[in-house]
């Protein structure tokens, strides 16, 4: 999940896969975001990732 750092997370965006990466579509330009992942496993989901901070780039005008 993200969502940008200074807010909560009842409105984050969520990616659910299978693959040992993800890219998340759709985020504000030049905003911090605060970034978990969690496994899932047969016995249920984990606990998420301690919170880790990345600044999306600057959109690109055309």
């Amino acid at each position: 999940r993200a969502y940008p750092r200074y807010e909560d997370a009842t409105n984050a965006t969520v990616l659910q896969t299978n693959d040992l990466s993800a890219t998340f579509k759709g985020l504000k330009p030049g905003t911090d975001y605060a970034i978990q992942v969690r496994a899932k496993t047969t016995r249920g989901w984990g606990e998420y990732t301690p919170l880790i901070y990345k600044k999306t780039t600057h959109a690109m005008g055309l």
